[in-house]
C-alpha cells in the first residue's frame, strides 16, 4: 500500500514540475525554483497569490489548478479502490454474498 502511496506522490510532483518548466520556458519565471513553488501551489489549489503569472498566462494557472483537483480525486479514488482490493486480498473484509435469481424480490 505504502508503494501505490508513493507512486502517486511521485505522479503528482512529476506534473507539477513539467507545469512549473512549462511556466519557466515560456518566460513567466526567472528562476526555476520560483516556477517549481507556483506550480506546486497551484497544483495542490493553495494558490497563496505571492506569486502570480502575467495576464497573458493566467487562464494556463486556472488550467492547472483544475487539473491538480481533478488528479488528487482520481488518485484518491484509486488509493480507496487499491485499499478495498489488499483488504479482500488479505481476508480483512468479506465481498458480500450474491444472491442468486430465487432469492431476489
Amino acid at each position: 500500500m505504502i508503494v501505490v502511496v508513493l507512486g502517486l506522490f511521485m505522479a503528482h510532483t512529476i506534473e507539477a514540475w513539467i507545469w512549473a518548466m512549462f511556466f519557466y520556458l515560456a518566460g513567466e519565471h526567472t528562476e526555476f525554483s520560483e516556477a517549481v513553488y507556483f506550480s506546486t501551489v497551484t497544483f495542490t489549489t493553495l494558490g497563496y497569490g505571492d506569486v502570480t503569472l502575467s495576464e497573458k498566462w493566467r487562464l494556463t494557472a486556472a488550467l492547472q489548478a483544475v487539473s491538480g483537483i481533478m488528479l488528487f480525486g482520481w488518485s484518491t479514488a484509486f488509493l480507496v479502490n487499491v485499499r478495498a482490493f489488499f483488504w479482500r486480498k488479505h481476508g480483512i473484509i468479506h465481498t458480500p454474498p450474491h444472491f442468486d435469481e430465487e432469492h431476489q424480490p
